[in-house]
């Protein structure tokens, strides 16, 4: 049985991709990406299968803090 993958890490991996995509861009290398987010690329495919997985997360927790920067301007 695989064993569970850890949110808290996987979370982590994701808040460290969004810097480096930023950077590099979003047709960088999955090799590229795990080595400048210091994991290695079997770490990063185990929380992230594809490439695609990685922008996903990435762009979720982007619009997650977007919309708690809107719901804060629009209470005020």
């Amino acid at each position: 049985m695989a064993r569970p993958r850890e949110q808290a890490k996987r979370a982590e991996i994701a808040e460290r991709a969004v810097a480096v995509l930023e950077r590099e861009g979003l047709a960088i290398s999955t090799e590229h990406l795990a080595r400048a987010i210091g994991v290695k690329r079997p770490t990063l495919l185990y929380h992230f299968p594809t490439h695609t997985h990685v922008i996903e997360a990435v762009l979720g927790s982007l619009l997650v803090e977007q919309m708690g920067f809107v719901e804060t301007r629009v209470e005020k």
